[in-house]
């Protein structure tokens, strides 16, 4: 009897696994992968419908499991990989591929993602594997096909980018030759307009490469030195002449904690804050638009920053918030919408936000204006020797009259970092109570600074109130004016107003407003003697213009005579090729010591002309330089890969052309001079390009072509020139002080190319021979370069005031 029950309970036992190995097996057969189950020695245990039908074993179905061989006869196209993995599996690993190349019977070539696990019996031993296998051919070809729509459309971009520019090129070109002909007023206008139409154009152009570089993740941070304040600065600087036209008020407030000296991409930061400084005028009638930087946390190592730029504009519904940073998305989409744009300026900033590890979003309300922020963290840099503040002005108390408070604000946070006591005033009338309590006091104020909408009170001018009390006339009155009043103001410093400062405040232009209202200058000796200097020098290098040959390769017939008469009204001519088989003929006949080489020209184009070029010279380089329309980060490295050794971007600037026809003359120059001057007379009697004859620190004849001979252009030319030329230097000497070479990279190339638009010739030359230096990282001559150029700042100076004075 025990014996029976005992067969009943195995028969019980035997049935379950039965059972069991049958409703594996249903599972197995209607897997909807290809999916197989092994023993030790590779023979069939259970398979899926799928497995069949994907590697041709639809005809062997009745006999795999009766099978007592292993898969790999049966399977003879089985991939040599899943062998391998095979012996792996049954050690107890799991193997997997998530792309890997099978060949069925007919040798048809397809691609399976597979993976083998091993499988374990009731004793926790191994006893075969599974094997899952899915064949991805569709989902490869779509990613195949993704990847060459993208290689598509980024050719297509390409292309685009060179069809639209090359006529840009031409309607820019032209524009502004047009602007330096005698027009009537009314002509002006319309040609302004049509360049500023033209300029919108190429920022949307520009806005569309910059959406699909960064869809295509191919934009990449640049890490530099540089300062926060200096960048912001420039970017209001940008925009300032919008909101102008528009009555509005521009501040940058930053608060005092924030780091001032950083490393990370200044050029995509400006980016952003110009994107989204342009929608708040755009869409600000009246009021402010205000930046504000604040710190919200930092390492010894890293600051994260927020940013805010805020307006009292019209402000942005709940409803709408949604659409903000979707890519072509805008708030009015329809015919008749106020405000232009692609759409695509807040998506292309959210990317680069992003890829400064920060988030951007947005505070409106509907008719209450908007406070656009985001975040972005930023290395730290190398810290900077602060403005030198004279002891005159330490101390200094100073009255500021503004009814806007961003504005009083903006300026308290400069002059507290001064050392200069400041208080405040929001009308005419509470000024001019605080000038007269201070003065009663014997307490008089030395500076005020009022907004010129403020300088009448009661029909009286504030001017003449202070001037004409001999208590209040001890203080010194700046106004704060824009920049299409300057005409007016200047008029006005022979009627008691000492200095004035344009808006938007900037930390240099009010420290300068500042030094200039309490008479700080140089010592006259020490022009003297700097003068003395520069005419004991009799070994200076007169390079002419003409001698330069220059050759121009370019099809477009507009585009032909825009960068001809930009070379001639730089001074220079040109020879002209209409292609690249013209070109090797002229060359052939006539040496040159440039060519300006466009790079699509019919019948040879300017890469494959470059490289016949190279292949044929031997006795001497000439120098060939790229015009291309098109703006991709690679084409540069093409140009130079072809033998090119510079590059320029169309629309080609007037600035820009010179600017590399400088760099590369001075190089010409430097080679043949080499064999007449020892290395000894170079240190003696520095080499300076472009003076005029009679060694004159401006080049008047060059001054004359620019300004087209109006003397109150020169006069703003120059007065710009020389208070950027004194902000850089403060940087200059502040990167000496630090060995900080990048930074005196940067700052010594711009000095070079802003003093020879002007016509500096001797101070672009010395900033040229500090280049050099700092290449060498040789500081001491560096510090050399630096008191010559400081010595030559002076003497221009002072020759300005004489020529102004003659004239």
């Amino acid at each position: 009897m025990a014996q029976v029950e005992i067969l009943q309970k195995r028969k019980q036992v035997e049935d379950a696994i039965e059972r069991e190995s049958q409703q594996l097996r249903q599972i197995i057969t209607h897997a909807p992968v290809a999916m197989a189950m092994f023993n030790r020695e590779m023979c069939y245990i259970a398979y899926s419908d799928k497995w069949l039908s994907d590697f041709g074993l639809v005809r062997l179905k009745q006999q795999l499991l009766s099978l007592q061989q292993s898969d790999t006869k049966v399977f003879p196209q089985m991939p040599y990989s899943w062998r391998k993995a095979f012996t792996q599996g049954l050690k107890g690993k799991i193997i997997s591929n998530s792309e890997d190349v099978f060949y069925d019977t007919n040798g048809k070539k397809s691609i399976i993602r597979w993976a083998i696990h091993p499988w374990y019996e009731p004793n926790q031993q191994i006893g075969g594997v599974v094997i899952a296998a899915d064949r991805i051919d569709e989902l490869v070809e779509a990613r195949e096909a993704a990847l060459e729509n993208a290689r598509i459309k980024s050719q297509f971009l390409a292309n685009m980018s060179h069809e639209i520019r090359t006529p840009m090129n031409g309607v820019l070109g032209m524009a502004g030759l047009l602007l330096k002909t005698e027009l009537t007023p009314k002509q002006q206008d319309f040609v302004r307009g049509i360049r500023m139409s033209a300029e919108h154009l190429l920022a949307i152009i520009n806005d569309i490469l910059d959406f699909s570089k960064l869809e295509a993740i191919e934009v990449k941070l640049e890490t530099l030195d540089f300062d926060l304040e200096h960048c912001l600065e420039t970017v209001v600087d940008l925009v300032a002449t919008q909101a102008e036209e528009k009555g509005l008020e521009l501040a940058i407030i930053v608060d005092p904690n924030v780091p001032r000296q950083l490393r990370g991409d200044p050029g995509r930061l400006r980016q952003i804050l110009l994107n989204l400084l342009g929608n708040g005028i755009k869409f600000t009638s009246t009021g402010e638009v205000v930046v504000r930087v604040n710190q919200l946390s930092s390492t010894s190592y890293t600051t994260q920053l927020r940013f805010e730029v805020s307006d009292t504009g019209i402000g942005i519904s709940s409803e709408n918030k949604d659409k903000l940073f979707q890519c072509f998305s805008q708030l009015d989409a329809s015919t008749t919408r106020q405000y232009g744009g692609t759409g695509l300026g807040l998506v292309i900033s959210k990317q680069l936000v992003h890829l400064m590890s920060g988030d951007i979003g947005v505070e409106s309300r509907a008719g209450q204006g908007s406070i656009f922020w985001f975040t972005a963290q930023f290395l730290l840099g190398e810290a900077k020797q602060n403005r030198v503040v004279p002891a005159s002005l330490r101390n200094l108390k100073l009255l500021v009259a503004d009814s806007n408070f961003s504005i009083l604000q903006s300026i308290r946070y400069l002059t507290q970092s001064w050392g200069i006591q400041l208080d405040e005033a929001i009308n005419a009338e509470s000024a001019l109570t605080l000038l007269r309590q201070a003065a009663n006091r014997g307490e008089a104020y030395q500076i005020a600074i009022f907004d010129q909408l403020l300088l009448n009170i009661n029909s009286a001018n504030i001017a003449d109130i202070i001037n004409s009390d001999r208590y209040l006339s001890q203080t010194k009155l700046v106004l704060m004016t824009r920049t299409n009043q300057r005409d007016l103001v200047e008029k006005m410093l022979d009627q008691g107003i000492a200095s004035y400062l344009i808006k938007p405040v900037r930390s240099s232009r009010l420290f300068d407003a500042i030094l200039k209202a309490m008479a700080i200058q140089v010592a006259s000796n020490i022009q003297q003697q700097s003068l003395t200097k520069i005419s004991n020098n009799q070994n200076i290098l007169t390079p002419s213009h003409s001698q330069l040959k220059i050759l121009l390769a370019e099809d477009h017939l507009i585009n032909q005579e825009v960068i001809l008469n930009q070379l001639s009204l730089l001074g220079y001519e040109a020879d002209l090729a209409n292609n690249g088989l013209e070109a090797l003929e002229i060359l052939n006949r006539k040496k040159y010591d440039i060519v300006f080489m466009d790079c699509q020209m019919p019948q040879l184009d300017g890469y494959a002309t470059t490289q016949q070029i190279r292949q044929k010279q031997t006795d001497y380089h000439i120098i060939i330089i790229a015009l291309t329309a098109h703006a991709l980060a690679t084409d540069r490295e093409k140009c130079l890969a072809v033998g090119m050794d510079d590059y320029l971007s169309k629309p080609v600037e007037a600035e820009e052309l010179e600017a590399v026809l400088m760099k590369w003359t001075y190089i010409i120059n430097q080679k043949n001079q080499n064999t007449k001057l020892s290395v000894t007379s170079e240190l003696a009697h520095p080499q300076i390009s472009g003076l005029s004859p009679n060694n004159s620190p401006l080049n008047i004849g060059r001054l004359q072509k620019i300004s087209g001979g109006k003397k109150e252009f020169q006069q703003k030319l120059l007065k710009v020139y020389m208070e950027r030329s004194e902000q850089d230097f403060v940087e200059i000497q502040a990167a000496i002080t630090a060995q900080n070479f990048t930074v005196l990279q940067q700052y010594a190339h711009r000095f070079k190319g802003s003093s020879a638009n002007v016509g500096a010739t001797i101070i672009s030359q010395l900033a040229d021979q500090l280049e050099n230096a700092i290449q060498q990282e040789n500081i001491a001559l560096c510090s050399e370069q630096v008191a010559k150029i400081q010595d030559n700042l002076e003497i221009l100076k002072v020759h300005i005031e004489q020529y102004f004075h003659q004239i």
